[in-house]
């Protein structure tokens, strides 16, 4: 097993866990606040026809459950993202759940990725794959968090997976050029 440097640092995982929480506890006030406001024994929220302050209410506490659960994806995204080479098969665990393709006889193509910091937009090459079979995807990022390209060992790695046991196919041509663009990254 071959394990590739993606994912956050450990500075970056803690910022993570620390947003994620921040999120957790405004969802739990909002959602807290909701419960609240719906009334109840306490009979702060009047029983009205249409019973408006249990529907605002109850829609507080909704807004609440998902500010909650996108903090929850935060932290999870930020302690668990890890990507691993077993053999030919490449591996990305995400939140919730782990994905595999084998990149010997995937689709594998050179993709980017793109967000915003403040109004600076950034790219981050990715090496995308698509096993034909069963249509699964992976995206696997060129660059680590914070250091720049993978390290060279590493990018070799995946060009000796992606071209092991190619053709002449126009596709297998496609990705054995994609593979010897990263051996030959520096």
């Amino acid at each position: 097993m071959h394990m590739l440097s993606v994912g956050a640092a450990g500075g970056q995982r803690a910022v993570g866990a620390f947003v994620g929480v921040f999120f957790i506890l405004i969802g739990s006030g909002v959602g807290a606040f909701g419960a609240g406001f719906g009334g109840g024994a306490d009979g702060l929220a009047p029983d009205g026809p249409d019973g408006l302050f249990q529907v605002v209410g109850l829609v507080f506490a909704a807004v609440g459950m998902l500010v909650v659960a996108f903090g929850v994806t935060v932290i999870l995204r930020a302690v668990r993202f890890a990507a691993w080479l077993d053999g030919t098969r490449a591996y990305v665990r995400g939140a919730y759940r782990t994905r595999s393709v084998d990149l010997a006889t995937a689709y594998v193509h050179q993709g980017a990725v793109t967000g915003r910091v403040g109004r600076q937009a950034i790219s981050t090459a990715t090496l995308e794959a698509r096993d034909p079979a069963t249509g699964a995807t992976l995206t696997i990022p060129l660059e680590s968090a914070g250091s720049g390209r993978l390290p060279p060992n590493e990018l070799r790695a995946l060009a000796d997976a992606m071209s092991h046991g190619r053709g002449t196919s126009a596709d297998d041509q496609d990705v054995l050029r994609f593979a010897e663009t990263l051996r030959s990254a520096r």
